[in-house]
C-alpha cells in the first residue's frame, strides 16, 4: 500500500513538472499563432499521437461504457483548455498558475448550487480563506482584472468539475481512454473557435506545437496513472510545485517578474483547497 502512494506521488510529481513545461511552451505558441488555433493544433496531434498504441493494441484499447460521461468530460474540458490557453497568452504565469489552484474551491461552491450539497461550517471557513486568497492574488482596486485573469478564473471554475469527472472515469476506465476522448471532443470545438481567426501556420511553430502535445500527454496520462493509485487529498500537496516551476519558467524565458503577492495569494488557496 505504502508503495502504491509512493508512486502515486511521484507520478503526480511528474505530471505537474510536464505540465509546467508545457504551459511554459503554450505561452510561446500563442504568442506567434492565433490561441484557438493553437489549442486546435495542440489536440489534432495529441490525438494522432495516440496512432501507435493503437496500432499495437488495436482499438479494443479505447472501449469504454461511459461515453456520455466522456462526453460531457471532453465539452468541459475544450471551455476549459480554450481558456486556460487564452489566459496563458495575457497573463504571467505565475498568476494563471496561482488562480488554478482555485479549481477544487470551484468545485465545491457549484455543487451547493446545483446539487444543492450541504456546507459545514469547516468546509465553508475553507471556501472564504480560499477566495480571500484569490483576491490577494487578483488584487481588485490595486491592479486590473483583465481578460487574462478573468479567463484564468473561468478555467479554474470548469477544471473543478473536470478534476471530478476524471476521478470518477479513472475507476473504471483506462488511462489512455480517458486521454484520447478528453482531446478528440476538443478537435472540433477548437477548429471552430479557430476558423474566425485563421492564419497560415508556420511548419516550425506546428513543429513546436507537436513536442507541445507530446509532452501534454505525457502529463495527462501521468495525471491520471497517479488518480489510480491515491486520492485526491493525497495527491493535492504535489501541485503547489507548479507554481514553483512556472515561475522559474517564466522569470528565465519571459522575464516575468517574481510577484510576492501572487505567491502568498497562491498559498492561501492552496492551503485552504488542501484543509
Amino acid at each position: 500500500m505504502a508503495s502504491t502512494v509512493v508512486n502515486a506521488v511521484l507520478l503526480g510529481a511528474l505530471a505537474t513538472l510536464f505540465g509546467s513545461i508545457m504551459q511554459t511552451m503554450v505561452k510561446y505558441a500563442t504568442s506567434q499563432m492565433p490561441v484557438f488555433e493553437v489549442v486546435f493544433f495542440r489536440t489534432v496531434f495529441g490525438v494522432l499521437l495516440f496512432a501507435p498504441m493503437i496500432a499495437r493494441g488495436g482499438w479494443k484499447i479505447l472501449h469504454t461504457n461511459r461515453m456520455g460521461l466522456m462526453t460531457l468530460r471532453g465539452l468541459l474540458h475544450s471551455g476549459s483548455m480554450m481558456l486556460n490557453f487564452l489566459s496563458i497568452s495575457l497573463a504571467p504565469l505565475a498568476t494563471i498558475a496561482a488562480l488554478r489552484f482555485s479549481a477544487p474551491l470551484w468545485a465545491t461552491l457549484l455543487a451547493v448550487i446545483a446539487l444543492h450539497e450541504v456546507l459545514r461550517a469547516r468546509r465553508i471557513s475553507a471556501l472564504i480563506a480560499g477566495f480571500a486568497g484569490t483576491l490577494v492574488v487578483l488584487r481588485p482596486g490595486l491592479v486590473a482584472i483583465d481578460t487574462g485573469t478573468t479567463a484564468a478564473l473561468a478555467s479554474a471554475a470548469i477544471w473543478g468539475v473536470v478534476m471530478v469527472i476524471i476521478k470518477v472515469l479513472s475507476r473504471t476506465e483506462s488511462g489512455i481512454s480517458i486521454t484520447f476522448y478528453g482531446m478528440l471532443f476538443i478537435v472540433p470545438i477548437s477548429g471552430i473557435a479557430a476558423s474566425f481567426s485563421w492564419v497560415s501556420p508556420d511548419p516550425l511553430i506546428l513543429g513546436w506545437i507537436l513536442v507541445m502535445s507530446v509532452i501534454g500527454n505525457i502529463a495527462n496520462l501521468f495525471m491520471v496513472a497517479s488518480f489510480k493509485r491515491a486520492d485526491v487529498a493525497t495527491l493535492m500537496p504535489i501541485q503547489f510545485t507548479t507554481l514553483i516551476w512556472v515561475s522559474l519558467f517564466g522569470y528565465v524565458w519571459f522575464d516575468e517578474g517574481l510577484d510576492v503577492w501572487t505567491w502568498i495569494g497562491g498559498g492561501i488557496i492552496f492551503t485552504s483547497t488542501f484543509y
